[in-house]
């Protein structure tokens, strides 16, 4: 089993106002592709390979202060009045979002986020019967479908059935399922509950769903 090789949309450095660029990265035959998606949630996000520089990691932004190494590239799927607030977090993360050098996949490109890309939307759901989105990893998966992988890596990423997260949980194991289809092979802490009957609740994300701010963004992956 293998992708064909194909381009990426990111790299280190070069010119990111383009949402494909070449890279060296995809998998081909007898060449592994290890790509980890970075979460919050803290007991399963503690076994990601911090240290095995074979892994690409992907991160969501928001989670980012909770990262032992800088990931390859970052995620904000985000409508821009979410991520572009006037509260003191809000600016916050607009200070960072202009400093930030790693790339990060937005819903365009955002001249005031000098390392923002446009998420190849039409790319990734094209020929598509089933365009199932409602989580960021759902999208981080179909594009490393995209791209070339052979191996998928879930840390920190849980989606308690129990609460709002259920809605973005279906998506990914969807897509998990599909990339498990397609011969990718899925690695998973013991303390991951997707693909399994969850043992317990996510008290940060119940948490999290608590705060004013997490009403406000709840249709996260809505377009424009």
């Amino acid at each position: 089993f293998f992708f064909f090789k194909q381009k990426t949309a990111y790299e280190r450095s070069g010119d990111w106002s383009s949402d494909v660029c070449s890279s060296d990265l995809m998998a081909g035959q007898g060449r592994l592709r290890k790509i980890g998606f970075l979460g919050s949630h803290e007991k399963s996000l503690k076994f990601a390979p911090w240290d095995d520089p074979s892994w690409e990691l992907w991160g969501h932004a928001s989670s980012r202060g909770m990262f032992q190494r800088e990931p390859d590239v970052f995620f904000d799927l985000h409508r821009k009045e979410c991520w572009a607030k006037s509260n003191n977090k809000g600016q916050k993360y607009l200070r960072w979002l202009a400093t930030c050098r790693t790339p990060i996949y937005m819903q365009e490109r955002f001249p005031e986020v000098p390392a923002s890309i446009a998420y190849p939307f039409e790319r990734v759901s094209m020929g598509m019967a089933r365009k199932y989105f409602t989580s960021h990893v759902a999208y981080m998966i179909a594009l490393a479908l995209t791209e070339g992988v052979t191996h998928l890596g879930f840390f920190g990423v849980n989606y308690s059935p129990d609460c709002e997260y259920g809605t973005q949980r279906g998506s990914t194991e969807y897509w998990m399922g599909r990339a498990e289809a397609l011969g990718v092979h899925l690695v998973m802490p013991e303390t991951c509950t997707l693909l399994a009957d969850p043992k317990e609740r996510s008290e940060e994300h119940t948490s999290e769903l608590q705060s004013p701010d997490h009403l406000v963004c709840r249709l996260l992956l809505e377009k424009k």
